[in-house]
């Protein structure tokens, strides 16, 4: 079992022990055994705390990745800082947006963009009228509408003069 499933179980089985000398024998990944040695009346369930991989925090008695744009500072995963990013999960350190990129003054991100890029797609999309938005969504319907059609009678295998009298209407 994973190592936290197998601290769930451990926990449990720690609670419904009488008290007295018990010995436990842990059988480690590299297939190494260690006996450990302990009284009941001095460890409890509460006791066993998972010692979570790095990458990971313990949060009741569980361990949770950091997130992506996050990494893990002793016992907390934190957000990276502003031109900082993080696109992978369960890392100790973000890292460090090239020369030409940001997280437009953003933290806790995991990717960085292009800087200017954002601005030019909302300068663009101010600059144009209501109508000429609308145009444009209709010609990428149509386009749409004339590959699905073509599409289907490419998969279809018909006979090209079916596939022609199919498109007609659409020009």
């Amino acid at each position: 079992t994973g190592s936290t499933e197998g601290l769930i179980e451990l926990h449990d089985l720690i609670a419904i022990l009488q008290p007295g000398t018990v010995v436990l024998t842990i059988q480690t990944t590299s297939r190494k055994r260690e006996a450990i040695q302990f009284s009941m009346e001095e460890t409890t369930a509460e006791d066993v705390v998972p010692v979570c991989p790095k990458g990971s925090v313990s949060e009741n008695n569980v361990c949770d990745w950091c997130l992506n744009g996050t990494f893990q500072s002793g016992n907390s995963c934190i957000d990276c800082g502003v031109d900082e990013y993080q696109g992978e999960v369960g890392q100790t350190a973000c890292l460090v947006c090239e020369a030409g990129f940001s997280t437009d003054g953003l933290g806790g991100q995991s990717v960085c963009v292009k800087d200017g890029v954002l601005e030019e797609l909302e300068d663009a999309v101010s600059g144009l009228s209501t109508v000429t938005l609308a145009v444009i969504a209709a010609v990428a319907a149509f386009l749409v509408v004339v590959i699905v059609v073509v599409t289907v009678c490419i998969v279809k295998k018909e006979k090209s003069t079916d596939c022609d009298s199919a498109l007609i209407p659409l020009l």
